[in-house]
């Protein structure tokens, strides 16, 4: 327990993290399920209230919660050249040190309908239809902020965070880690498996079980024998030294090039709504890292603050106090 409080202690001794990655806004309308529709007897009528609430989703989920946990976070994406640009730029200046390059293309977002109990009746994701990527001098004028920041910031961690949206390709992302080993910064790949070979190189790829499913080939099945398995070709997929598999109920995995291997058990109480967990666990699992703990504590430290963040609906970003108190408890039961 102490290793694990003293780490969250000196988080707000590292100098900075950067996250890079697909940026969206998180969007949520309240209101309550009235009737079935008669115009579709499988559909409803929502009757919603003037309530609307917004959030930093996607990369931006992950920089608030490295905020939230008393480190200082630069982050780097794109944004759409709209009204919801507008107000996801304006989140990110309240929390994050933004470094944005504005597309003509619509942002992304993801509008949920929240009901009765804090349930999520449907989500709708807005952009998609005009996803088609930035032209190679977009990429190019993202890619030199980012060598500049990594030249000029002081990063101890960086942060791969992969939407599959309009970020990556393999140029920019093996131009980031290269430059990131050249310099001996850790970085950390939240990967979607369509841009898995993107990533090669990194020094943590963290997928949950069914991204591990479709990369792999391997089905997934509670037990540590499958799960080295999958393990073992991701490291040899990415050249990555580290793999954590998180896998909802059952746990995380996590397994290093050494042959090194712990199963961590879940440390949710409940769970209410698992969005923005992911994120919650790639942000602390790559401070753990940096704060100087070994693979298994970092595993167990990241799945202490996903376990808050299932417990509560919406997007939310733990803080340090929450995150020790929990860990109090676990080890006083």
């Amino acid at each position: 327990m102490e290793k694990l409080e003293e780490a969250v202690d000196s988080f707000e001794d590292i100098k900075r993290v950067a996250v890079i990655g697909d940026l969206i806004l998180d969007e949520f309308l309240y209101g309550i399920i009235e009737r079935t529709n008669p115009e579709d007897p499988i559909a409803h009528v929502v009757k919603l209230s003037e309530e609307r609430k917004v959030a930093l989703g996607g990369a931006g989920n992950v920089g608030k919660n490295i905020i939230s946990l008393n480190t200082n976070c630069d982050l780097y994406s794109f944004i759409g050249n709209d009204s919801y640009g507008e107000e996801l730029e304006k989140l990110c200046r309240n929390t994050l040190f933004p470094v944005l390059e504005k597309l003509d293309k619509p942002t992304f977002v993801k509008q949920r309908i929240i009901v009765q109990n804090n349930r999520q009746a449907i989500r709708l994701d807005h952009g998609e239809y005009h996803s088609q990527k930035p032209s190679s001098n977009e990429y190019d004028f993202l890619l030199e902020k980012i060598r500049l920041g990594l030249k000029s910031r002081g990063y101890n961690g960086i942060i791969l965070s992969d939407y599959n949206k309009l970020m990556f390709n393999k140029d920019i992302a093996q131009s980031i880690i290269s430059l990131a080993n050249e310099m001996k910064i850790p970085t950390l790949v939240d990967p979607k498996p369509e841009n898995i070979d993107c990533f090669k190189g990194c020094t943590i790829v963290r997928p949950n079980e069914k991204e591990a499913e479709k990369i792999t080939g391997i089905h997934y099945s509670n037990g540590k024998n499958v799960l080295e398995k999958m393990a073992t070709a991701l490291i040899e997929r990415v050249d990555a030294k580290y793999v954590f598999i998180t896998c909802g109920a059952d746990g995380v995995f996590c397994y290093n090039n050494s042959g090194e291997k712990h199963m961590i058990p879940t440390r949710a109480r409940k769970v209410w709504d698992p969005t923005g967990a992911g994120d919650t666990f790639a942000a602390t699992l790559m401070l753990g890292h940096v704060s100087g703990l070994d693979m298994k504590r970092a595993g167990e430290l990241a799945n202490y603050a996903a376990g808050i963040v299932v417990e509560s609906p919406g997007t939310i970003a733990i803080s340090k106090e929450e995150l020790i108190k929990r860990i109090r408890q676990d080890y006083n039961k």
